[in-house]
């Protein structure tokens, strides 16, 4: 079968249409490093979450995606001891020029089991991240912060967690 030149550089053209009329989305979130590594292998004792444990209470965070305009910011709590109570009294998340603040002032007890585990956790919602404040995290470069201030057993303490901000580009064909 003999290719024509014709055919070549139709498909030649119709390739260049394509790649060019191809753009890239860029997806912004936050992570905590320490707190994912704990999601992933449910390591209680892993060197990395020391500084996030206060008397045999694992503090962890995760920025959920309800949707484009919306993110969801959760404190996760994890202990080896059942019965377990924490009281989670307000929470501040700020970045380069911003900050919000948030007064929870709820009574934890660390009583739902973990499947496959001996642990038992619960976890509190701190922020609803919405369009308006989310225009703010997005347009800055910089990493956040997030503090979580917390009594167990009537001892106050301050949790601090850097979240990282990462990107990814994704392919967007036109239609």
């Amino acid at each position: 079968m003999q290719v024509r030149f014709t055919d070549v550089a139709g498909f030649l053209l119709v390739c260049v249409f394509i790649l060019s009329s191809c753009r890239s989305s860029e997806i912004v979130f936050y992570e905590h490093d320490p707190s994912i590594t704990f999601y992933e292998s449910l390591n209680f004792s892993a060197e990395n979450l020391l500084p996030f444990r206060e008397n045999d209470v694992l503090f962890v965070v995760a920025l959920k995606e309800v949707s484009r305009e919306d993110y969801l910011v959760w404190l996760g709590l994890y202990t080896q001891s059942p019965g377990k109570a924490v009281v989670v009294h307000e929470a501040a998340i700020s970045g380069d020029s911003w900050k919000k603040q948030g007064d929870i002032s709820r009574k934890l007890v660390l009583d739902n089991k973990v499947e496959n585990s001996d642990l038992m956790k619960t976890s509190v919602q701190l922020f609803d991240v919405r369009s308006d404040l989310l225009q703010k995290v997005l347009s800055s470069e910089a990493d956040l912060t997030l503090d979580v201030s917390y009594s167990i057993n009537d001892i106050p303490g301050v949790m601090h967690f850097k979240l990282v901000r990462r990107t990814e580009k994704h392919p967007v064909f036109s239609t």
